[in-house]
């Protein structure tokens, strides 16, 4: 009976971090972030979700596969975008080309900051989340007086200071969408420009995240997320997530994404409440 209780608790722990991931990666807030909190406080009022011997914490490889919904929200919210490259293949072919050539660049700025930061594991994990979440909000706070981008082609240095945002965004508590949105808008992009910009350059990296989690966790994914309630509960969580990307997408044409500032106090003010625990 407790065996059974305690998978039934691992489930339903399960469950809940797969629908934080997939909805908050919509969100310009750490997606992981808030997948830690939830586990803090999960091992604080619930079962211990790491020691149940039946699972593992949220930074397990298998979580890489819920970068799946991400990629479909991904393509249908851009598809406009994407049928436009493929209907007029021919003559934006070199500026494919060369928009690939800078996306490449900004991951490869990314994946030097992933190395350092690994070679650095325990300055890593040293890093605290409050103020990786200070950061976050602090850069979208600095858009309450939002710069006129004119700007809707990427270059070459602006592919490497995004590249370097989105690797600073590897620390605790930096949204690495709010992060490099904003490196964008200051780097004076369009709210629009900056917003496919920013998807942009992530494409690559959950790509490669959920085809790595399919090739070397299946078992653990089939037993664990291609059961009928889990998908019913990722179906679900990708719907939210699509409309909540809309959501995003009309504070940022309303002027008004800096109130995802606002929310980040909430977050912040949790981070305290574990210190004194």
């Amino acid at each position: 009976m407790r065996l059974i209780t305690k998978k039934l608790c691992y489930m339903l722990c399960l469950y809940w971090l797969m629908v934080i991931q997939i909805i908050f990666e919509s969100f310009p807030v750490s997606s992981s972030a808030h997948l830690m909190l939830a586990q803090i406080y999960l091992q604080k009022w619930g079962e211990n979700f790491c020691d149940t011997g039946l699972g593992f914490s949220f930074d397990h490889p298998i979580f890489y596969f819920l970068h799946g919904p991400t990629i479909l929200i991904l393509l249908f919210f851009f598809a406009p975008r994407w049928s436009l490259f493929l209907r007029r293949f021919t003559l934006l072919s070199s500026c494919l080309v060369r928009l690939l050539f800078f996306v490449l660049c900004a991951d490869l700025c990314t994946f030097f900051f992933f190395i350092l930061f690994h070679m650095l594991c325990p300055v890593m994990l040293s890093f605290p989340l409050v103020l990786g979440l200070s950061i976050t909000a602090l850069s979208l706070l600095s858009l309450y007086f939002p710069p006129n981008g004119t700007r809707n082609k990427l270059d070459f240095c602006s592919a490497l200071l995004i590249g370097c945002a989105q690797g600073l965004a590897l620390l605790p508590g930096i949204s690495r969408f709010g992060f490099t949105f904003v490196i964008a808008r200051w780097l004076k992009f369009t709210p629009r420009a900056a917003l496919e910009i920013s998807f942009l350059v992530q494409w690559p990296l959950i790509v490669a995240g959920f085809i790595r989690a399919v090739l070397l966790d299946w078992p653990l994914i089939q037993a664990n997320f291609l059961q009928t309630i889990p998908v019913l509960f990722m179906l679900s969580a990708t719907v939210i997530a699509f409309y909540g990307l809309r959501f995003v997408v009309y504070m940022i044409n309303t002027k008004r994404i800096w109130w995802f500032a606002i929310y980040l106090m909430l977050p912040i003010m949790l981070c305290f409440k574990i210190k004194e625990w």
